[in-house]
Parts: C-alpha cells; structure tokens; sequence
C-alpha cells in the first residue's frame, strides 16, 4: 500500500470530494443507531424477554 493509494482512498471517503452514497449511507445509519433503545431500556426490559422466549 502506498501513501498515495492511502490519499485517493481517504480523497474518495471525504464528503466534499468523495461519493455522496458514502455519507448518505452514513447517514441512515447513524438514523438507525438513534432509533435503537438505549442500553438501560434493554436492561430494563430484559425479564420480559426471558419470559416470552422459546
């Protein structure tokens, strides 16, 4: 690997230059994680998923 492969793989992953797909991509990601309950709503509801399982 050298360094300018490095630059035109990092040239390519930053917004202003790169492909747009990659921040949009990013982006609902980003979106999904912000849906996800927090750790502590996990924990919480913990016993009620042990008593439904199978």
């Amino acid at each position: 690997m050298t360094a300018d492969a490095i630059a035109e793989q990092v040239h390519a992953l930053l917004p202003q230059y790169g492909n747009a797909a990659y921040r949009d991509a990013a982006r609902e990601i980003a979106e999904e994680i912000c849906r996800m309950p927090s750790p502590a709503e996990v924990a919480r509801r913990l016993p009620e998923y042990a008593e439904t399982a199978v």
